[in-house]
């Protein structure tokens, strides 16, 4: 077994010399201010961009977002249903449901004067106009009538109107608080029907009607949001604070609908409109890092590219931002305000530096890549009110400023807080970690961090001789897979164009040569086989990781309802698990017989091949190898991509390599990676190339922390992300679809119906019923295995800050948590309502019951608000190893001490 560890020695100089100890920044820190220490790996804080269209999906830079923008509605940190914090609604609903087929009927008329933003004609126009769009109503019709579906964004609005006759099951009035931006501008209707008109535009592919390339859709935005704006009818326009939006989303709960459809916006229309420009005329910038036409690009960040934001606001006029173009036939005159809010935009960034507005509790008052701090501010330091949350009668922030400060060591963090020199650990630790508890802290427990393996499936390498076909997304192959096998890199491997086969990434078997077979880049993937997955999860013994490795402080978790969610036992998915003879000890003999029937399977189709798998045994052990055609012996190998910067995953992935090569007898090359290591590799590469460099991966030790409090219904959006794939990050497949190797058409078409699909509040149980389904079929297919939930807390100095709200699953998680904390001895009270002391330490929240499911009303006031209707589970991640200390003596005699306590294994 080999170990590799891929760590840079310069750790040690940034963390002596780069990175500010706890308690630098604070000097300065008001009475009513807090120290905040995150967790930071080495290279950066963040593992995503900051922007509000793509960014923002790692936790870190999440947990703080959170409480920079507002929300309008966000969940209850007790039931996770909707409530209102600054935007409230009307629901009204008339349709009927026909109870044999499901069919809905609507009923509600769509107004002449409802609108939608035409991505084509680049203007707002009424939808009943767009519809009779001769060449528009053509193109719909002819996808309606096409197995492919209508294409997302405003297609789909159409189709909508076109089949419903101009009628709508749902109308949503919103009423949008004003809340001003943080640079001092109002907040309007106009920023919301900005982001609306970028969500078609970006979403659409206008290519089908033009026959040009369409510069701006983008397939990752497509698939995240264009579902959502495709079930808009129409957007009638009301007031300055109020738009009406006619939907054909309907939900078990009228919370849920308007939660799903309100489109409350993260940043101004021309902080948008500026990072749209400065996208589009960049060659190295784009929404997510990704590989795009312009070749590799970054994600532009609100934090680092400030001044190119800066320059392209200088660059906007009324002709270069589309988002109002045609309403002023309505009488609206939205846009005029621009140069007064580009002046405020630029003014913002000259005195932050960073590029960060919204209209949440506290803004970006500065921000120092080079040292991984962060100064937060309440909003009132700005001139601006707090803000009024409807729900609770909240009145927020409570507190002045929030110093964010980074260590690279979880003791570190620890320490801190315990010794009274920061006030919050922003990372959750088990018990055993945390050790003795002084009277002074408070833990917060939470129960949404969780592990798993990632597994790559990929295997593309197949027979067209064959009878046979091979479903993929966009087309089907004629042939017969051949299993296992992977040319990895395959058009460059080959030196061809792949695509005049059929695929770009698919390999006729017959193209592969005695040279080429012999080559690294020919492999045989066990882990592509279905048996061998669902073999491995079965095999391991989740409760020897749960008490080994977290001391007691984690449970069992098979699956992507983890123990935690309200779902798991409300939809008794441990009786699910038990069938399918996953148990927290493990079963190594009949995981063995399942792999060896695989294995079996797999050996007898490569035989008609002149190859075989056999087992060879040298000094080392007994080893699977694969066997070419003239003889030649290739040992067969996982490459477990471990994270070495989490002590806990480094030791899961240590003892699930041992349980591989011990039962499977399969060599495994373990590598200890970081996590900015594995956001390039892992998930923004293509699954058949060698992302590690000289190797592809196999397998990653995933971490996950839930962002929400969910009610039961919420599990929808957890087993489609976790295992059907989508187009957007960190899903089972990457985010260019011609690489989903694993297709499965019904967990595909399962996955989108559970994220973006209609279940009226009579399809309640229907809604409880796919999600069970899709949840057992991921733990059959094991494209991802998952392995513990952590019990774990978050730390908080008790004798100085009081956190009165905090989630019943994510502790501070949410933004109920740091918009009330407040602190004893400050200069400000404790929010105006009735406040719940949290005890010196707790253990785990027991479960609140959700809601029962009720026949959505005629008209309903409650709640709102989300953009999309998947709320998205982030990445968690963690550090390597030192102390650190405030004279530079202790400093120095720390970074040694850490240099021989780093692990290395060979």
């Amino acid at each position: 077994m080999e170990k590799l560890k891929i760590f840079s020695l310069l750790l040690i100089i940034t963390l002596a010399f780069g990175i500010a100890a706890p308690g630098i920044l604070s000097s300065s820190q008001t009475a009513n201010s807090i120290t905040l220490i995150e967790y930071s790996s080495s290279g950066g804080l963040f593992m995503s961009p900051w922007n509000p269209v793509l960014g923002f999906t790692d936790i870190y830079s999440y947990q703080l977002w959170i409480h920079v923008r507002e929300w309008g509605v966000y969940p209850s940190p007790s039931t996770g249903m909707p409530v209102q914090t600054t935007a409230t609604y009307q629901y009204i609903g008339n349709y009927t449901v026909d109870q044999t087929t499901g069919v809905i009927t609507p009923y509600l008329t769509i107004p002449s004067n409802a609108l939608v933003f035409d991505p084509i004609a680049l203007q707002w126009v009424p939808i009943n106009q767009a519809a009779q769009n001769s060449t528009y109503a053509s193109f719909v019709n002819s996808q309606l009538q096409s197995s492919g579906g209508t294409p997302p964004g405003f297609y789909q609005s159409l189709a909508s109107y076109i089949q419903n006759n101009g009628k709508a099951p749902v109308e949503i009035i919103f009423n949008f608080d004003q809340v001003p931006w943080h640079d001092g501008i109002n907040f309007s209707v106009a920023d919301v029907l900005a982001w609306l008109a970028f969500m078609w535009r970006w979403s659409t592919d206008t290519s089908y009607i033009t026959n040009q390339t369409d510069q701006y859709y983008d397939e990752t935005f497509s698939s995240e949001y264009g579902p959502t704006i495709g079930m808009f009818e129409g957007v009638q326009i009301i007031n300055d604070t109020s738009l009406a939006i006619y939907t054909t989303y309907v939900d078990v709960d009228p919370s849920l609908i308007a939660y799903t459809v309100d489109p409350y916006p993260g940043v101004p229309y021309d902080l948008l409109a500026a990072m749209e420009l400065a996208v589009m005329n960049s060659t190295n910038l784009w929404w997510e890092s990704t590989t795009t036409s312009k070749g590799t690009v970054s994600g532009i960040d609100m934090l680092i590219n400030a001044q190119q934001i800066k320059a392209a606001a200088l660059a906007l006029t009324p002709s270069n931002v589309y988002y109002f173009n045609g309403l002023s036939k309505y009488g609206y005159n939205y846009g005029s305000d621009l140069s007064q809010r580009v002046n405020a935009l630029v003014n913002w960034i000259n005195t932050h530096g960073v590029a960060v507005v919204s209209n949440g509790p506290f803004y970006v008052d500065s921000y120092n890549a080079q040292s991984n701090t962060m100064v937060l501010k309440s909003r009132t330091f700005l001139g601006l009110p707090k803000i009024h949350y409807i729900w609770n009668n909240l009145t927020v922030p409570s507190l002045d400023e929030i110093f964010v400060e980074s260590v690279t060591t979880e003791d570190a963090g620890i320490q801190a807080v315990k010794s009274g020199t920061a006030d919050i650990f922003f990372y959750s630790e088990p018990t055993n970690k945390i050790g003795t508890v002084p009277s002074t802290v408070t833990l917060i427990p939470t129960t949404t961090n969780y592990n798993d393996l990632g597994v790559n499936p990929v295997n593309n390498v197949y027979d067209p001789s064959q009878p046979g076909t091979i479903p993929l997304k966009d087309r089907t192959l004629n042939g017969t897979i051949v299993p296992g096998l992977v040319l990895y890199n395959p058009s460059s491997t080959l030196g061809i164009d792949l695509s005049k086969y059929g695929h770009p990434d698919w390999v006729p078997i017959d193209l592969i040569n005695s040279t080429v077979m012999k080559s690294n880049y020919f492999q045989f993937n066990p882990m592509a086989l279905q048996g061998v997955r669902f073999a491995l999860n079965v095999l391991i013994d989740r409760n020897s990781l749960a008490q080994n490795v977290y001391k007691g402080s984690a449970v069992p978790c098979f699956s992507a309802i983890i123990p935690g969610s309200p779902a798991y036992k409300a939809l008794n998915i441990s009786t699910y698990e038990q069938q399918l003879g996953l148990y927290g000890n493990g079963d190594p003999t009949t995981a063995v017989a399942i792999y060896n029937q695989s294995i079996q399977q797999a050996n007898q189709s490569l035989n008609s091949y002149g190859m075989s798998l056999k087992y060879i045994t040298d000094s080392s052990g007994t080893w699977l190898y694969l066997i070419l055609p003239d003889g030649t012996q290739k040992k067969v190998t996982i490459y477990f991509e471990v994270r070495g910067d989490d002590w806990f995953r480094q030791a899961i992935g240590d003892q699930i390599t041992q349980w591989i090569e011990q039962y499977f007898h399969i060599y495994v090359q373990e590598d200890y990676i970081t996590r900015q290591v594995a956001n390039r590799a892992i998930y923004g590469t293509d699954m058949a190339s060698f992302s590690m460099g000289n190797h592809p991966w196999t397998m990653y030790t995933e971490g996950w922390v839930a962002n929400y409090d969910e009610p039961i219904y919420f599990a929808r959006y957890d087993v489609a992300q976790m295992y059907a794939p989508f187009t957007y990050g960190f899903q089972p497949t990457p985010s260019n679809s011609q690489q989903w190797y694993p297709w499965n058409q019904t967990i595909y078409q399962l996955g989108q119906s559970l994220a973006f699909g209609i279940y009226t509040p009579q399809q309640a149980n229907q809604l409880l019923n796919d999600i069970v389904k899709l949840d057992v079929m991921g733990m059959q297919q094991s494209w991802r295995i998952f392995l513990t939930q952590g019990l774990q807390y978050y730390m908080v100095n008790g004798a100085r800050v009081v956190i009165p709200y905090y989630g019943v699953q994510t502790g501070l998680g949410s933004i109920w948590a740091l918009n009330t904390a407040y602190v004893v001895s400050g200069t400000t009270t404790s929010p105006s309502t009735t406040t719940t002391t949290t005890p010196t330490t707790t253990t785990a929240p027991t479960t609140t019951t959700t809601p029962t499911t009720t026949t959505a009303p005629t008209t309903t006031t409650t709640p709102t608000t989300t953009t999309t209707p998947t709320t998205t589970t982030t990445p968690s991640g963690t550090s390597s190893a030192l102390l650190w200390g405030i004279v530079i003596v202790i400093i120095i005699i720390i970074v040694i001490l850490a240099y021989y306590l780093t692990r290395r294994k060979k």
